[in-house]
């Protein structure tokens, strides 16, 4: 626990000290460190162990038994073992920590205003089912990456559909549960506007599959076993839980948040405040030239509008998600997907809000919040792997 909160502690620290410059040199040195924590783990996590057996006994098999260890691990992560066959487990480990850190550093600059990007950090590094979880995860972890850029291209100017397919088809052959990515195309198209109406109908669903989603444990066990069964097992244990009214209160206050905001993305004014030009080709990127921005929202200039209502879709489904993974674990694993689009869609609602007492009251609750998380997560006896950090030099 105490050097995972030490590299935590670093990373946000870098980022809030230079957050009034726009070169990002803070958000840099914070994924070094980062990068640092990451590449060079050894043992740590609950998977580590299986995945290092994993690597030798793929790499024994050699290509022509490739179809005998497909039957453990997916096609795409027994390739990925086999390439690095020349340099290593290790090295294996340095290159998806290495994209780990480009991948989620490209989110944050992107998307978070320089003012906010240490908030975005330490939401990242403090919560564990961002940050520790998919490291030991190693095959998800792919995934996960492989969706964050996927999703790029469903709000580019001409959208990018079948770009966003292969990259989701791809996630699938490192992990199954991405299975149900691909369709999630469909909500570049979908143009729901967020009213009173609308918010009090994914409020009301919320509650109902909080209340239900242990019903529905039986149904989703037989499709699993059905068509999945490498992944019953993850039935078997539940995906989190809120042993208090508190938890359940505190997840309500944050969607009701995000649907609050997402209301704003989707009200009409937001086009003519929000759209960027066709100069921009549609992508997120500013420009040098950032005269052309509206003066009632500074803010614009870090991503489009359809990016924004896209960000603000999957932070709804997340939140859909969270009350049935409470009961069904593969939920939960499915729902690691979304997870990551939080972390910039909270610093752009605080960036967005016009009022200051939110603006407190939602950031230092999120920090409480997540900080609660972070000290429980060690004190489980599920993760006991993660109590102590080794280095690679201790194995050499």
């Amino acid at each position: 626990m105490f050097i995972p909160f030490v590299i935590g502690s670093i990373a946000v620290i870098l980022t809030y000290l230079t957050r009034d410059r726009q070169n990002g040199l803070g958000l840099k040195l914070a994924f070094g460190v980062i990068f640092a924590f990451l590449a060079l783990r050894y043992n740590y996590g609950n998977d580590y162990v299986a995945y290092w057996e994993g690597f030798g006994n793929i790499n024994a098999w050699g290509w022509d038994q490739i179809d005998v260890a497909d039957e453990r691990w997916e096609p795409g992560w027994v390739f990925l073992n086999i390439f690095f066959r020349p340099l290593g487990f290790f090295a294996m480990i340095a290159f998806t920590s290495l994209a780990t850190c480009i991948v989620f550093y490209r989110l944050i600059r992107n998307f978070v205003p320089a003012q906010l990007q240490w908030f975005a950090v330490f939401l990242y590094v403090f919560d564990p089912f961002l940050f520790l979880v998919p490291a030991s995860a190693m095959r998800q972890n792919i995934g996960i990456l492989l969706f964050l850029i996927a999703i790029e291209f469903l709000y580019k100017k001409k959208r990018l559909i079948f770009v966003y397919l292969a990259l989701t088809i791809l996630a699938a052959t490192f992990h199954k549960t991405a299975y149900v990515l691909p369709i999630l195309f469909l909500l570049a198209f979908m143009n729901i506007k967020i009213n009173k109406t609308v918010a009090g109908i994914f409020v009301l669903v919320f509650i109902a599959m909080f209340l239900a989603g242990g019903q529905l444990l039986g149904y989703v066990n037989m499709i699993v076993e059905s068509y999945l069964p490498k992944y019953a097992g993850y039935l078997l244990g539940s995906g989190g839980k809120m042993n208090t009214g508190v938890g359940f209160a505190f997840s309500m206050f944050q969607l009701i948040s995000i649907l609050y905001f997402a209301g704003l993305e989707f009200a009409p004014h937001a086009e003519e405040s929000l759209e960027l030009p066709e100069q921009q080709g549609g992508d997120f990127l500013p420009s040098e030239d950032d005269s052309y921005l509206p003066s009632v929202d500074p803010h614009a200039v870090f991503l489009n509008l359809k990016a924004r209502r896209l960000l603000f879709k999957i932070a709804i489904m997340t939140f859909m998600f969270l009350p049935v993974s409470l009961h069904l674990a593969m939920f939960g694993r499915v729902n690691m997907y979304f997870l990551p689009v939080l972390i910039v869609v909270y610093p752009i609602m605080l960036s967005t809000t016009k009022s200051v007492i939110f603006y407190v009251m939602f950031l230092f609750a999120m920090i409480g919040f997540t900080l609660f998380k972070f000290a429980t997560f060690f004190l489980l006896p599920g993760w006991d792997a993660f109590k102590t950090y080794q280095t690679i030099f201790s194995a050499m």
